[in-house]
């Protein structure tokens, strides 16, 4: 009996060890790469109906920027120069402006742009585990305003190959990245000029 009981307490005592062990892996993967860029294929899940669209990330963390782009299965484009976030619907040709505010500490987007202290501060990591080359966790949001539930980050051999989160809608998002690299990104591609003619809406507010 003492046997079995000192068995369970070894076993339990290496799983929280290893569950530990992983959440610094984790940081230490998101704050020692810079740049990250990516394509990706994103699938919704709601009501047992899914939507799919593929498009591009690219992101900064020294500076908190990034860039997003939808190619299909239509045209949009959201990018953040660390200030202000603009996001451009091609299809309506309207440009919307909002102030960054806390949007990379409520989102997915600041696994990839926020500093390892404020990735500490913004994301509470459970469930951590890994299996040979592959390693996944769960994280929450610290801040209860984010709309989104749970985030699931999936690495294989020391590549960010995919996300998975759950938002306030009840909405099941995947988003699986190919192409990976994580070399510097020219400054030219966080900014944006918008094309001339099209309509512009500036909002005091990222829920604006």
């Amino acid at each position: 009996m003492k046997s079995i009981l000192l068995s369970s307490i070894v076993l339990i005592c290496s799983f929280l060890s290893s569950s530990s062990l992983e959440k610094e892996q984790f940081l230490d993967f998101f704050s020692s790469n810079n740049f990250f860029s990516a394509s990706l294929q994103q699938k919704t899940v709601k009501n047992n109906q899914e939507r799919i669209i593929s498009g591009s990330l690219l992101a900064d963390r020294k500076l908190g920027r990034f860039k997003l782009s939808y190619d299909y299965p239509f045209n949009e484009l959201i990018v953040s120069n660390g200030e202000e976030l603009y996001i451009y619907d091609e299809d309506l040709d309207q440009l919307d402006i909002h102030p960054v505010e806390n949007l990379l500490k409520e989102t997915p987007i600041g696994l990839l742009t926020l500093n390892r202290q404020d990735l500490k501060d913004s994301f509470i990591f459970e469930d951590c585990l890994k299996i040979k080359t592959k390693i996944s966790c769960k994280v929450r949001f610290n801040n209860f305003s984010s709309q989104i539930d749970w985030v699931k980050i999936k690495i294989k051999n020391k590549d960010l190959t995919g996300f998975v989160y759950k938002d306030a809608f009840g909405q099941v998002i995947s988003i699986d990245f190919d192409n990976i690299s994580y070399q510097e990104i020219n400054d030219k591609e966080f900014s944006f000029e918008a094309p001339s003619g099209i309509d512009v809406v500036r909002h005091k507010s990222i829920l604006e």
